[in-house]
C-alpha cells in the first residue's frame, strides 16, 4: 500500500512511572501499527526531567502573578466579564500571605506543584521541537495517564483519515481527551457546531493536554511566541496553550479548533484511573 505523504508523529510525555508505561505503550504500538498502514508514522518519548525540588518563593509568587494575569485575559479572550481587578489583587495577596505565613510543609508542597508544573511544561515544548524537525504534518501528544477506550483506535484513525484529505500548511489543534467540564471552562459559547462526534469552536481554546492534536503549521507559531516571549515557558502546560491561542488572536489565522465529543480516549487523572499528581 502506498503510504500518504503527510505522516503524524506520536510522542509519550511520561516520567517513566512502570504501571502506566506498561499498560500505555502496547496500545500506542497498536495505534501505531495501524496508522503505518496507511500512513507513515514516526514516535519519540519525552521523559528526561531534573530532580523535582520546590520553586523558590519568588519563582512561585511570579508564577502565580502569571497565573491571574492570564485568568483575566482567558475571560476577555471568552467574552465573558472577568472579576473585578481590585478584588482579583486582594484575592492574590491573601493567598499569598496565607501560604508564607502557614507551615513550612504546606508551603514547600505548593512550591513543589510549581515545579513540576514547568517540568511538564517543558516536556511539551521538547515534544514540539523534536516534531518540528520531523517532515511529518500532525503531532499527537499522550501524556502518561492516557487511557484507551474499546473505539479509541477506530475513532482516531477516522479523525486522522478525515484530516488528511484537507491541504496541508493549515492551524489545527483537536483536543482528544477531555478531563475539565465544559461548564467548568465556560468555553460553551465559543462552540459553533457539534458533527461526527466534534465540536468545533469558533476560537481556538484547549481543555486539558492529556492527548491532543496539532498541525505542524501551529506547532511553529507556538515555538515563534515562546522564542519571543520565553517566560511564557513558566505557566502550567494547558493554561499555556491556551496563552498562546490569546497571543495569536490578532493574526487572525484561521484555526480549525474540535474537542472530541465523547472523547477518543479517557483521561485517567480525571475519571480516577489513576491519582492526580497533585493529590
Amino acid at each position: 500500500m502506498t503510504l500518504q505523504k503527510a505522516g503524524i508523529c506520536f510522542a509519550l510525555i511520561h516520567n517513566s512511572n512502570q504501571q502506566r508505561n506498561e499498560y500505555l505503550l502496547p496500545h500506542l504500538e497498536s495505534l501505531r501499527n495501524i496508522t503505518s498502514l496507511k500512513f507513515d508514522v514516526k514516535r519519540f518519548y519525552i521523559s528526561a526531567q531534573p530532580k523535582v525540588l520546590a520553586h523558590g518563593a519568588w519563582m512561585a509568587i511570579f508564577r502565580g502573578f502569571l497565573q491571574q494575569k492570564l485568568n483575566r485575559n482567558w475571560c476577555q479572550y471568552k467574552k465573558i466579564n472577568p472579576p473585578f481587578l481590585l478584588k482579583t489583587v486582594i484575592i492574590f495577596l491573601k493567598a499569598n500571605i496565607k501560604k508564607y505565613c502557614s507551615k513550612k510543609t504546606f508551603r514547600e508542597i505548593g512550591n513543589r506543584h510549581s515545579f513540576i508544573e514547568t517540568i511538564l511544561t517543558d516536556k511539551h515544548i521538547r515534544a514540539w521541537n523534536a516534531f518540528i524537525e520531523t517532515d511529518c504534518e500532525y503531532l499527537v501528544c499522550f501524556e502518561d495517564d492516557a487511557v484507551f477506550r474499546d473505539n479509541s483506535i477506530a475513532r482516531f484513525s477516522a479523525l486522522f483519515d478525515t484530516l488528511i484529505q484537507r491541504a496541508g500548511n493549515q492551524f489545527v489543534y483537536v483536543d482528544l481527551a477531555g478531563g475539565c467540564d465544559i461548564n467548568d471552562l465556560q468555553i460553551s459559547q465559543l462552540a459553533t457546531v457539534t458533527q461526527d462526534d466534534f465540536t468545533h469552536y469558533s476560537k481556538p481554546v484547549t481543555n486539558t493536554t492529556c492527548v491532543y492534536l496539532i498541525s505542524r503549521l501551529l506547532v511553529s507559531e507556538f515555538l515563534n511566541q515562546l522564542t519571543r516571549r520565553p517566560w511564557l515557558r513558566l505557566i502550567a502546560i494547558d493554561w499555556m496553550i491556551n496563552k498562546l491561542f490569546i497571543d495569536i488572536e490578532k493574526n487572525n489565522f484561521e484555526i480549525l479548533c474540535m474537542h472530541a465529543e465523547p472523547p477518543i480516549f479517557h483521561h485517567g487523572s480525571a475519571t480516577g484511573v489513576y491519582k492526580a499528581w497533585r493529590k
